[in-house]
């Protein structure tokens, strides 16, 4: 008892910090401790709840009201954790096992407003369109939106995120008007986007993300896989207008049957980096004939190395 009595009279800066490095079900644990470890829970400056790091099929990893298959008791714990929360929040991550309700993921941002927020980072499994409120995060460092499908209105007043580093969009859809506002992200290093090469109206969201992150140095690309038929997309198409003067590694972590459009868009990848160093295609793929033209492809970086993944 006296050896749980120091740990709990430790400072709360060093509770904090132990509380943000355990899973959601010890920190919940440790908070019974004492009234100390609550009063740490209720400030603590980073909240991850991430459902991979748990097996549903072990019982005893979270209470059964807190496992993937109920939605509904963890969209409460979450709103518990905001409600009886006081201080700052930098990070926020949901990575969740199916859906969340739009109307959760809503209110835990207007909560967020309040928080200085500098992380925010969400994977589930529906549509969700993300609120005029989200654009208001000016503290916002990186971004991480992980969804079926995300639907991006920009308001007309919105300037964009000044501090921005980090961008992560998967299955977006953004209005045309969205795309000819004037915002630059000069802070932006590292993009990661999943998308279908193919399709004009994605492709165009792209170029125009590209145009307004000119310090970009990272990107890192996956295809959404999407049966449609597709649009084709021209290697002139990509290059409009576009010149990556700061990209240095480019990453294709996969993608599906629609090689042709794949193959267009790195061509315009190389022709349009004057600084790339690597381009990796972390997925075997059994096409060979890909790989010969791939290959050939002209490079304006004379460090420009591809590397393909190996047998």
């Amino acid at each position: 008892m006296e050896e749980l009595d120091r740990i709990s009279d430790l400072p709360t800066e060093l509770k904090e910090n132990i509380l943000v490095r355990l899973p959601v079900k010890e920190a919940v644990r440790t908070c019974c401790l004492s009234s100390n470890w609550r009063l740490a829970w209720s400030s603590i400056p980073e909240f991850v709840y991430d459902i991979d790091k748990y097996s549903i099929s072990t019982p005893d990893i979270l209470p059964h009201e807190y496992r993937a298959e109920d939605p509904v008791k963890m969209v409460q714990f979450v709103d518990n954790f905001l409600a009886s929360h006081d201080g700052s929040i930098r990070k926020f991550v949901i990575i969740a096992d199916g859906m969340i309700c739009s109307e959760a993921l809503d209110r835990w941002i207007g909560v967020l407003l309040r928080k200085e927020i500098e992380e925010f980072r969400i994977t589930f499994h529906n549509w969700w369109k993300v609120p005029s409120t989200f654009w208001n995060l000016q503290c916002l460092r990186e971004v991480v939106l992980r969804c079926s499908k995300c639907t991006i209105e920009l308001p007309r007043a919105f300037k964009g995120f000044k501090l921005l580093k980090s961008l992560g969009l998967s299955r977006y859809l953004m209005y045309k008007y969205d795309m000819e506002l004037s915002i630059k992200f000069y802070h932006l290093r590292t993009l990661l986007i999943k998308m279908n090469f193919a399709c004009q109206r994605e492709a165009s969201v792209v170029r125009q993300l590209f145009r307004r992150a000119p310090n970009l140095q990272k990107l890192t690309v996956e295809e959404a896989n999407i049966y449609y038929a597709y649009t084709s997309v021209t290697s002139e198409e990509w290059a409009q207008y576009t010149v990556l003067e700061n990209l240095k590694f480019v990453e294709i972590n996969n993608f599906f049957d629609n090689h042709k459009a794949v193959l267009l868009f790195v061509e315009f990848l190389l022709a349009s980096t004057p600084v790339l160093e690597e381009l990796h295609f972390e997925k075997k793929i059994n096409y060979p004939e890909f790989f010969q033209k791939l290959l050939r492809l002209k490079r304006t970086s004379k460090k420009a190395k591809i590397i393909l993944p190996k047998n």
